[in-house]
């Protein structure tokens, strides 16, 4: 009888704890948390004046919320390759979702939404305005924490910038790095 007993409760604590290591294990899967960084080059045709590419950094921050969908932020700045001070910052988020997926290859797209800032030339003005972005990226999974990059294509659109609607479009490069 005590052996039954024992037996018995052996087997409801042994499945609790199995039930608890395959929940972490799928939990792990769900959420994954990566942070990195990234540089660009970007056309900004812009109407008549100023540089016709800026180049610049950028941080990048993804939320998988399951192994398909997640949210994307990111910063980026502009500085390089500028013409009388002209400059453009973006600040930006929104959603992805993985289109293709082949072993440690995978290929995202993006919309995201938020703010860009523009420097106007010789520092005449400076304006702040809304920045709606499509895109996609390829990424490659190195390691267990480090994935690359290689190429995201962004296109943006400000339609209220002060000459009118504008649409840059770019390209970046990075590494992240998965901190969960």
């Amino acid at each position: 009888m005590r052996n039954n007993i024992l037996c018995f409760f052996l087997f409801v604590f042994s499945a609790a704890a199995v039930h608890g290591q395959v929940e972490r294990a799928y939990r792990d899967k769900l959420l994954t948390i990566d942070a990195g960084a990234f540089g660009s080059v970007f056309s900004t045709n812009l109407p008549n004046w100023g540089p016709s590419k800026l180049g610049g950094v950028g941080a990048v921050v993804d939320i998988n919320l399951t192994p398909w969908l997640g949210i994307e932020s990111e910063a980026r700045w502009l500085r390089f390759n500028q013409l009388y001070q002209v400059h453009e910052d973006n600040y930006l988020v929104g959603g992805r979702y993985r289109a293709f997926r082949y072993g440690r290859h995978s290929l995202w797209v993006k919309g995201l939404f938020g703010a860009a800032e523009f420097n106007f030339p010789n520092s005449y003005a400076h304006g702040g305005y809304t920045d709606i972005a499509f895109g996609g990226h390829y990424e490659y999974r190195m390691t267990k924490h480090i994935i690359l990059r290689p190429i995201d294509v962004e296109y943006q659109m400000w339609p209220y910038f002060a000459t009118g609607s504008i649409s840059p479009i770019g390209i970046s490069a990075g590494v992240k790095y998965r901190l969960y």
